[in-house]
């Protein structure tokens, strides 16, 4: 019986440590509500060396994201738009669980909600 808690101790204790490894790396679908419906878009975050950076791929094109803060489970990042009469930054902020993200993004024209689930 000792043996089997024991066993069930370590296979949980790896599944969280696991879990928690993979945090925010990895290639995400996002999605946030528009007032024409729903736009998605894919977000790629690589680690290295306890640095995160990635892309994102939208409508708009390809976004390099250059930087992006981590602190625990959560993570903040600006991208910058380029636009025909001027350049807007979008201010993404949000936390991770498992395979999944939420999150808000501020721009100059207001803010939307946005979700995120990972791609296997």
């Amino acid at each position: 019986m000792k043996t089997a808690r024991v066993v069930l101790a370590t296979t949980i204790a790896f599944l969280a440590t696991s879990a928690l490894a993979e945090g925010l790396a990895g290639t995400w679908t996002l999605t946030r509500q528009t007032d024409d419906g729903p736009a998605e878009s894919e977000m790629t975050v690589v680690e290295a060396d306890g640095k995160y950076s990635g892309t994102i791929v939208g409508a708009r094109g390809t976004m390099e994201v250059e930087s992006i803060a981590v602190d625990g489970d959560s993570f903040a990042f600006t991208v910058t738009v380029e636009g025909r009469l001027f350049d807007m930054d979008l201010d993404y902020s949000g936390t991770v669980s498992g395979d999944a993200m939420t999150g808000k993004v501020e721009m100059a024209m207001g803010s939307a909600e946005f979700t995120g689930v990972r791609k296997k």
